[in-house]
């Protein structure tokens, strides 16, 4: 999930963008998403939602 934030902090909008990648764990992956932000963004956080495991 990719958060905005305004410079007081406020949330002002999210979205989830699904990543399908498979990769060991405690292993990284690099990847790119193209998103468009409200226009009064002063920070980005990003968070995984939900991860699978795959035997």
């Amino acid at each position: 999930m990719v958060e905005w934030y305004s410079k007081t902090n406020t949330l002002l909008a999210n979205k989830s963008y699904p990543v399908y990648e498979l990769l060991p764990a405690q292993g990284t992956v690099h990847f790119k998403l193209k998103t468009q932000a409200p226009s009064e963004v002063k920070s980005v956080g990003m968070t995984i939602a939900d991860a699978t495991a795959v035997d």
